[in-house]
């Protein structure tokens, strides 16, 4: 691939990027506090995650999303430290739920999200297609899907913070 090709590919996906960020389907959850576009630089993208105290999370959490070849290819999160600008360490990272399992530091050295919309997650659980069918990563939907999963996980125990589809 030519450095034309790739700096096509990159701006369409930035652009693509920058249209999913400002629709409905990710400014609802803006506007109701789920969660805060703290940056978007592609290829990344990072975004705090208002935390249920069932999660164990620390009030907000945070997430490095990597969007490269966004949105045909999977996003890959992990969790991220803002004021370092560094990953997320690993005794800082929720304990609850399904987010202990999601968030976890044990695997991939906690470069990605345990989910199956994740880019790394999904290449090495080819059986997570049928399994979580409703989960996978879609370039339709894009990124409010991801956010919209992460979020589910972080207030699972908050009825009351739970959004559907925009």
């Amino acid at each position: 691939m030519t450095f034309q090709q790739t700096d096509l590919a990159a701006r369409l996906s930035t652009k693509r990027l920058d249209a999913d960020l400002a629709a409905a389907a990710v400014q609802v959850g803006v506007s109701r506090g789920f969660w805060q576009i703290e940056e978007a630089a592609y290829p990344l993208l990072i975004v705090s995650f208002a935390a249920s105290t069932q999660t164990h999370a620390p009030g907000r959490l945070t997430v490095r999303f990597d969007v490269t070849a966004y949105p045909d290819v999977a996003a890959t999160g992990c969790a991220w430290d803002l004021l370092r600008g560094a990953q997320l360490a690993a005794d800082r990272r929720p304990t609850g739920g399904r987010a202990a399992m999601t968030f976890r530091s044990d695997w991939e050295n906690g470069n990605a999200l345990y989910l199956p919309c994740d880019r790394i997650a999904i290449a090495g659980h080819p059986d997570w297609s049928t399994a979580h069918p409703h989960d996978l990563w879609s370039p339709d939907e894009g990124i409010a899907k991801y956010l919209r999963l992460v979020h589910t996980i972080l207030t699972e125990a908050d009825d009351a913070y739970h959004i559907d589809a925009a």
